[in-house]
């Protein structure tokens, strides 16, 4: 009889909807007032209080700025996803942070203090990035205020996405221009000096005499939009594949160049398709084939983790029979 107690128990258990999953969880979470109040407290700051720059766009939250920039800047539009990939990571570890004690914290208070005045210096002098990133520091130490340092160690890599959802296209012509050109000349030396096309380099254009298109390697060309999205895939995946910090490093530093060779083949598919099939060709691959290499880099990734492969960790040794 108590066997078929326990396997009925058990069943039970699996049977347990993703709700009832949720209640539970937050059923075992202490100090829980401490962390609602203090969220919400936070939230409405940055909603009431988060933005100055009225001139650029007129609202005063964060939150509303941020968006505003994702619809417009297709390269920070990734931003958008980022809060949901670090709830299901948190949701992933929620047995390894529900068997750490918790305890309320108190240095967490002089971080929440700290995120607070460089929100008022990026307030004050109209940089909202600034304070976006101090909403996010915030976040991170009111988790670590309400349960605990150990807390915010075991949470530290879901929190650090956090860092995708700030906008930074604007910030990154130092690194685009330097990507451009690099792009452009590897472009060039493959179609011209290897494939013996009549292509002709000016810069960051690439001019092809067959077709007659013209193709300037713009900033949206120059890869960062697929390093910041591959990064950020990378830096997910990396840590849910692997147990080992070098295997997570590797694969995360594999982000850039993988990025960076997509980008060259895409470019250097536009030059074929114009030169073999005419400019509307050339066009379309543009236009299109991003999709293409974005599949290519993800194969890449995979194909890397693939070498990068842990042995599985040996099983516990079996207890001997009463």
């Amino acid at each position: 009889m108590e066997s078929t107690r326990t396997v009925q128990a058990v069943d039970v258990s699996k049977d347990r909807s993703l709700m009832d999953e949720v209640l539970a969880v937050w059923g075992k979470l202490e100090n829980k007032e401490v962390f609602v109040v203090l969220v919400a407290a936070w939230l409405a700051l940055f909603h009431f209080l988060g933005n100055s720059t009225f001139g650029y766009i007129n609202s005063p939250s964060m939150f509303g700025w941020v968006l505003s920039i994702y619809d417009t800047t297709p390269d920070d539009s990734h931003g958008r996803l980022i809060p949901f990939a670090v709830l299901v990571l948190l949701w992933l570890k929620r047995e390894e942070l529900l068997a750490i004690p918790q305890s309320l914290w108190p240095p967490g208070l002089l971080l929440l203090a700290g995120c607070a005045f460089l929100h008022w210096t990026g307030y004050l002098f109209q940089q909202t990035r600034v304070s976006a990133a101090a909403f996010f520091l915030g976040l991170y130490s009111i988790f670590g205020l309400t349960w605990g340092r150990r807390w915010m160690r075991a949470s530290l890599f879901p929190f650090v996405l956090f860092a995708f959802c700030i906008p930074i296209t604007a910030w990154v012509d130092p690194v685009t221009v330097p990507l451009r050109m690099f792009a452009t000349s590897v472009t060039h030396f493959i179609c011209h000096g290897l494939l013996g096309l009549n292509v002709v380099r000016h810069g960051t254009q690439l001019s092809d005499a067959a077709s007659g298109m013209d193709f300037d390697v713009v900033a949206a060309c120059s890869g960062i939009r697929s390093i910041l999205a591959l990064t950020a895939l990378t830096s997910i995946y990396s840590m849910l594949a692997f147990r080992s910090t070098w295997r997570r490093w590797v694969v995360f530093s594999s982000s850039i160049p993988i990025s960076l060779l997509c980008n060259i083949i895409r470019l250097v598919c536009v030059i074929l398709a114009a030169d073999f099939f005419g400019r509307e060709a050339g066009l379309f691959v543009h236009e299109w084939f991003g999709f293409v290499t974005y599949a290519i880099a993800i194969v890449l990734v995979l194909g890397l983790a693939g070498l990068l492969k842990e042995s599985a960790p040996a099983a516990p040794p079996a207890s001997p029979a009463p």
